[in-house]
């Protein structure tokens, strides 16, 4: 209804694109600009209204 078929494909591509980024920069534990409420290691769930 508001999206043609290639853009549906092209904003999967993006998001796809974008969660993948976010998964290597948490396997490469990438933290050290963060504030302090985002290097939290305690295993709780980090959440962007975390801090």
């Amino acid at each position: 209804e508001h999206f043609t078929e290639p853009e549906i494909v092209e904003l999967g591509m993006n998001v796809a694109t974008f969660v993948g980024f976010g998964r290597l920069a948490m396997a490469w534990d990438m933290v050290d600009e963060l504030p302090d409420a985002y290097r939290d290691r305690s295993g709780a769930a980090i959440t962007p209204w975390a801090g």
